[in-house]
């Protein structure tokens, strides 16, 4: 009796023993949101685009769900795949002096963004968002945020699915943000602070 008390213990050990480890293990894995910055002109899915930090080394990861995308520098950034996707992105530096940036899609192609597009920074002329679409694609977001009035959309062949209650942006050069090839309103209530 006492070998098999014994040894049914030392069972429960090694099994909290490797939970443990287990939990550890994957506390030590980083799921947290990281930030993605544009240091070239390039492909949405080539790690040559994507640094870690502003100006930084290319060589990161492509943005996944859970990343947050900054397109600065002047850089142009071409969606080319169907399945490309990210937490919220910003066309255009929310830092001082590191400039617009450009999101272009190819046909075909297809960015999720399971937050907010905000185009430019409020206040500054030199850091404006521009988006073009003239090729196609599908952008899929909670809302669109246009933050300089000299932000531009080019809505082309493209298709703009909203997912959540949101107000379309008024302060877009042109009123560009007033004609969509394909405006979709998949989840709330879109406000239209414009005619259209």
């Amino acid at each position: 009796m006492k070998n098999s008390l014994t040894l049914a213990f030392a069972m429960n050990s090694w099994k909290s023993a490797l939970a443990a480890f287990v939990f550890m293990v994957w506390m030590s894995t980083d799921l947290s949101a990281q930030t993605r910055f544009s240091v070239a002109s390039g492909p949405w899915s080539s790690t040559a685009t994507w640094s870690t930090s502003s100006g930084g080394a290319p060589g990161a990861s492509v943005p996944s769900a859970v990343d947050i995308v900054l397109i600065e520098r002047t850089f142009n950034v071409t969606v080319d795949i169907a399945n490309a996707t990210c937490a919220s992105i910003r066309l255009g530096s929310s830092i001082g002096g590191n400039q617009n940036g450009t999101l272009t899609f190819n046909a075909g192609s297809q960015l999720t963004v399971l937050g907010a597009v905000n185009l430019g920074n409020g206040g500054s002329v030199a850091r404006f968002g521009t988006l073009t679409m003239t090729a196609g694609g599908t952008l899929i977001c909670q809302s669109i945020a246009s933050s300089s009035t000299t932000d531009i959309f080019s809505e082309g062949a493209g298709t703009i699915q909203l997912t959540t209650t949101n107000t379309l942006p008024v302060s877009d050069i042109g009123n560009q943000f007033g004609t969509f090839n394909n405006l979709t309103v998949n989840g709330g209530t879109t406000t239209l602070s414009k005619s259209i």
